[in-house]
């Protein structure tokens, strides 16, 4: 936007690309398995969002019965401003999801200013990048499934890790924010250990308490506000706890 001066008029220019992101039919597409959050998360954010008059694409809203699945699930991905991915226990357990993040990824290649948010849904984003857990129990499967094309499943794995290294949500921190948690660190012997055990404690409500028990006093010396120190047991009070 440039102006000459106070009386001139205001030019905004839009380059072609940008023009084309104006013409997006969908602000947000959601991509998820439906029967681990259709009638959960995914309902909640997709009222969220039309309250806010953000349209949204759902395929099971969407689609009108007759229509051809795969072209029209195509446009809506690429007729989309943001995509949001929310994995979840069983997402990787169907092609039909799997190959919609290939398509997300394809889409976000061609156009690098386009926006992928990842939401882990009571699932740990390890599981999804390393295709751990339930990740791994499907893959097996569809390794066996699809022996004679293991390229479409290598695709599928790079295409897990890839999205869940984009920056995201994961829904139990979201909890944690929300509530007010007593955690209790017992034994810990090492500075570093303790760093790498409440490094996300920022993220928690406030009011939550952190305790750490340890024997070397110098371990709380940089991350404690206060420091207690347990009094000794007389030998009458050793007897009874022991």
């Amino acid at each position: 936007m440039a102006s000459s001066s106070s009386s001139s008029p205001l030019f905004l220019s839009i380059s072609p690309q940008q023009k084309h992101e104006v013409q997006k039919k969908y602000n947000v597409f959601l991509s998820f398995r439906g029967e681990d959050t259709r009638n959960k998360f995914v309902s909640h954010l997709d009222s969220a969002l039309s309250a806010k008059y953000i349209s949204t694409f759902m395929d099971d809203h969407e689609l009108q019965v007759g229509d051809e699945i795969s072209p029209t699930l195509g446009q809506a991905i690429q007729n989309s401003k943001i995509w949001v991915i929310i994995f979840s226990e069983n997402y990787a357990s169907s092609t039909w999801c799997l190959n919609e993040l290939v398509e997300i990824l394809e889409c976000k290649k061609r156009n690098e200013q386009s926006v992928v948010i990842p939401i882990f849904y009571e699932i740990d984003p390890s599981d999804v990048q390393k295709q751990k857990g339930s990740y791994k129990v499907a893959f097996v499967e569809l390794e066996e499934r699809f022996k004679d094309g293991m390229e479409k499943v290598h695709q599928w794995r790079a295409a897990l890790t890839e999205a869940s290294n984009l920056s995201g949500l994961n829904s139990t921190t979201f909890r944690l924010r929300r509530k007010k948690v007593l955690v209790v660190l017992d034994d810990v012997d090492s500075s570093i250990q303790l760093n790498v055990l409440v490094e996300g404690c920022c993220e928690l409500a406030p009011g939550c308490r952190i305790i750490v028990t340890t024997r070397d006093k110098q371990v709380l010396r940089t991350v404690t506000d206060s420091i207690y120190q347990v009094k000794s047991l007389n030998v009458i009070e050793s007897l009874e706890l022991f």
